[in-house]
């Protein structure tokens, strides 16, 4: 098995999964597509969704803290 290190940025294709933490500490975080959060998450700041947003899991409690406008 191969294995490849990167320093700095990167553009990536195809399906990538990231085990750990990813964190934005000075840019945006983005996709081009879906965008799909699962588990336990915690996002500070504002949010801009152009589209629908999905907020519910089937059986999973949702919650907002703060305001939300729709």
């Amino acid at each position: 098995m191969a294995y490849k290190f990167q320093v700095g940025e990167a553009i990536l294709s195809g399906s990538v999964i990231q085990k750990g933490d990813i964190t934005a500490q000075s840019s945006d975080i983005s996709a081009g597509d879906d965008l799909i959060v699962a588990g336990d998450s915690v996002m500070t700041g504002s949010l801009t969704v152009n589209g629908q947003l999905d907020l519910a899991i089937s059986g999973q409690a949702t919650s907002i803290r703060g305001g939300l406008t729709v």
